[in-house]
């Protein structure tokens, strides 16, 4: 059996807490790419951790399909690239505000230095995938399984990001 790559197929970033051992490798990768420093602070990725009952949860931009934050920014510094599927903040238009992180469920935009941060997938080439070993983070060709799976694991990880938080 032959397997067939096909270029420019878009793909989703599947995101699974069941599988994350909090090993931090995906933050590190993601802060030295970004930043070109090993720093947890300064990663668009962190992972939110509940010791007592060993559970851990990659807050990492789910690129929605109708994000959220797109509509509630004041100065249309975030946009969806619609062939590809990446949210992408414009740090030039970006005045900080805070509304885009207010309305991500998945709490995954970050004001620092007076702007917004968040994943953009390092272009369609993201580096907390390449190091995660456990698998949990996994850059797959969009189709309707795949699709269908991203969705329910999105529901899962904003259900787990409650629970950690001590919310509802």
């Amino acid at each position: 059996m032959s397997i067939i790559y096909l270029e420019n197929r878009p793909k989703v970033l599947r995101v699974d807490v069941n599988q994350c051992t909090s090993c931090q490798s995906c933050v590190m990768a993601c802060s030295l790419k970004k930043e070109g420093v090993f720093s947890p602070f300064k990663s668009r990725i962190n992972i939110l951790s509940d010791e007592s009952r060993c559970f851990n949860v990659p807050n990492i931009c789910e690129h929605c399909e109708s994000p959220p934050c797109v509509p509630v920014c004041p100065t249309n510094a975030i946009t969806k690239n619609n062939e590809n599927g990446i949210v992408k903040i414009d740090m030039e238009l970006c005045i900080g505000c805070g509304k885009c992180s207010e309305a991500c469920p998945f709490d995954s935009i970050k004001i620092r230095n007076e702007k917004a941060h968040k994943c953009d997938l390092c272009n369609g080439d993201p580096e907390c995938v390449k190091v995660c070993y456990a698998y949990a983070l996994q850059y797959v060709e969009k189709q309707p399984a795949t699709i269908r799976e991203k969705e329910r694991l999105a529901d899962e990880r904003i259900r787990s990001i409650k629970t950690v938080r001590g919310v509802d």
